[in-house]
């Protein structure tokens, strides 16, 4: 006798994972997700997609997972009334204006005067940048 076994998945996934997995004999437990739900599982998927690019251990495994970050990306632009093109834009303005990334340029701290307008960013951040004492 073979006994069934149930594994938690508790996650978004695509919308044809539940009939490949049932044409193989996975019975499966979805459901459709109310838009608050939706959003808040996107962003989760986001992260989880983003940690699997950092995983990754090869350029077919790194390929394949930041091809799943854009996708999710795509997915929560478009339920935000975001297009890809807006993103592009962005993303090329800010590219124009403070560069890329190919520099390769690490920044450990920044020191700037108490009486500096940009200060309060960072003090408004304390998670983000924590003030070094």
């Amino acid at each position: 006798m073979i006994n069934n076994r149930r594994f938690k998945v508790d996650k978004l996934i695509r919308d044809k994972v539940p009939n490949y997995l049932r044409n193989r004999s996975v019975q499966t437990n979805e459901r459709v997700m109310g838009q608050d739900e939706y959003l808040e599982r996107l962003r989760n998927k986001l992260f989880e997609e983003a940690k699997e690019v950092i995983g990754a251990k090869n350029k077919e495994e790194l390929t394949e997972e930041l091809g799943d970050v854009l996708e999710v990306m795509l997915a929560y632009a478009k339920e935000n009334n975001i297009s890809f093109e807006d993103v592009d834009k962005v993303r090329i303005r800010k590219k124009n204006e403070y560069g890329g990334f190919e520099g390769k340029v690490y920044n450990a701290s920044v020191e700037l005067n108490s009486d500096d307008d940009y200060i309060n960013y960072f003090l408004s951040n304390p998670d983000k940048y924590p003030e070094i004492k």
